[in-house]
């Protein structure tokens, strides 16, 4: 029984082992080569090589029954794009270093820190037209223009505060104007006044003013005025104002008393006044101050006196 089966086993391990040898096939090798461009359209065809099997692919069949398959029922693999770092920093070849522009230095000894900016320059003339400057007239009715410069604003209204000098003359109201032939009394007065504009426009203004002043050499009194002035602004440094008022003096002046007849001790008032303003707050002024019956207005009297008065004068 046991020398039976042994010699099914070697009779099994000596079975004859041929080599098979199979002819190569005639047949055209089927291609496994698919394009980029069929695998992904947005990439040109020429960027991925044709994938082709090798030659020991080839299936191991018979040459009368070749294989057939059919590539387009072949899943292709993913294939991979992932681009070389090389190629980003501008270099196709990966065995080519990029340019040196490419890759900075900071080291400190070679860094320069860049220069300041310099401030821009403006030319001296300014680039436009006068025209440029002019706003355009709106839609503002006449009215409403004409109540704007009658009514001036809250800042425009001054105080005028002024410190007088001077000296009667023993002239009439014409030849002190005209400075003609003046004669100079030995009488001479000063005082103070305070004046506030009440109305008016930038050219145009109408004040209030009081006015004390104190005689002395020939007449010996006291003389105080009330009156309205209109002001007349030339520029902002140089005006002239007329002044109407009356005048009180408190004894009957003696120069009047000797040019007039029925004086008395209310008359008229009237002075001419020009200023010039060295600064927008101080300046100086001169007057010429009259007093008369006006044309026997005040108590018949006819004439009157003259004066120059010199002042400086506070704007606040």
């Amino acid at each position: 029984m046991t020398v039976g089966m042994s010699w099914v086993v070697v009779e099994s391990a000596c079975a004859e082992v041929r080599r098979l040898d199979v002819a190569p096939s005639t047949a055209q090798p089927h291609s496994f080569a698919t394009t980029a461009a069929e695998l992904q359209t947005d990439r040109p065809s020429a960027s991925v090589p044709a994938i082709a099997p090798p030659a020991s692919a080839v299936p191991l069949t018979t040459a009368s029954t070749p294989p057939v398959i059919n590539v387009e029922h072949l899943a292709p693999a993913a294939i991979d794009f992932e681009t070389e770092g090389d190629l980003l920093d501008g270099t196709a070849d990966p065995g080519v270093a990029p340019p040196a522009s490419l890759t900075p230095n900071f080291d400190a000894a070679d860094f320069d820190p860049p220069e300041p900016l310099k401030p821009t320059e403006r030319p001296d003339t300014v680039p436009f037209q006068v025209e440029d400057y002019i706003p355009e007239p709106t839609g503002q009715s006449l009215t409403e223009i004409s109540a704007e410069v009658a009514t001036p604003p809250d800042d425009f209204i001054q105080w005028r505060a002024t410190a007088w000098g001077g000296f009667m003359t023993n002239n009439d109201l014409e030849e002190s104007l005209t400075f003609q032939g003046i004669e100079v009394e030995d009488s001479s007065l000063f005082g103070a006044g305070i004046s506030r504009t009440l109305a008016g426009g930038n050219t145009v203004k109408i004040e209030g003013e009081l006015l004390l002043l104190k005689h002395s050499g020939r007449q010996n009194h006291w003389e105080g005025t009330a009156a309205l002035a209109l002001r007349w602004e030339w520029s902002p440094s140089l005006s002239i104002a007329l002044i109407e008022g009356v005048s009180y003096a408190t004894l009957l002046p003696e120069i009047e008393d000797d040019n007039n007849t029925d004086e008395s001790q209310f008359l008229n008032y009237l002075a001419l006044e020009i200023e010039y303003l060295h600064t927008p707050k101080w300046g100086i002024a001169g007057r010429i101050h009259h007093r008369s019956g006006a044309y026997r207005q005040f108590g018949d009297a006819i004439g009157g006196s003259n004066a120059y008065l010199f002042g400086l004068r506070h704007r606040f």
